[in-house]
């Protein structure tokens, strides 16, 4: 069962906290709250900010251990994003078609990146080397293998 709180939707877990499962919100620049209706946000939930295209930068709150899968997937205007420490797991495809994302800062504290194929590995090294590529743009470097 959902409930509503604000721009959010969660869903309650057995431990007593919360995921947000949604957001519809319309904000450019986003602070993630660390809780709701007095429950601590642990977890954003698989699609809770999917094609969010007026997303331009977000902030992980430390309560989040972990993001689900293609939780921001199609946001094309982020281009920052902070993940602070307490973030354990980045499901499969966190991440995906954010086409502007030029900051993500990924802490130590990760344990876990989950790809489900070959395919989505060779993807996720494919948009790596096209960023540095963008960022060696001029500085005399050929290619990257």
């Amino acid at each position: 069962m959902g409930f509503q709180s604000g721009e959010y939707s969660y869903v309650l877990l057995n431990d007593g906290t919360a995921e947000l499962t949604h957001y519809k919100g319309g904000a450019s620049s986003l602070n993630i709250t660390d809780s709701l209706d007095d429950y601590t946000i642990t977890s954003i939930g698989d699609i809770a900010f999917s094609d969010c295209t007026g997303l331009t930068s977000v902030k992980i709150p430390d309560s989040v251990t972990s993001i689900g899968e293609e939780a921001f997937s199609g946001c094309r205007s982020l281009s920052s994003v902070t993940i602070l420490d307490s973030v354990t797991i980045i499901e499969d495809a966190a991440f995906a078609h954010c086409k502007s994302l030029n900051s993500l800062t990924i802490p130590n504290s990760v344990t876990s990146i989950k790809l489900k194929s070959e395919e989505d590995i060779d993807q996720y090294v494919a948009d790596i080397k096209e960023k540095l590529m963008e960022l060696l743009h001029g500085n005399n470097v050929l290619h990257i293998i």
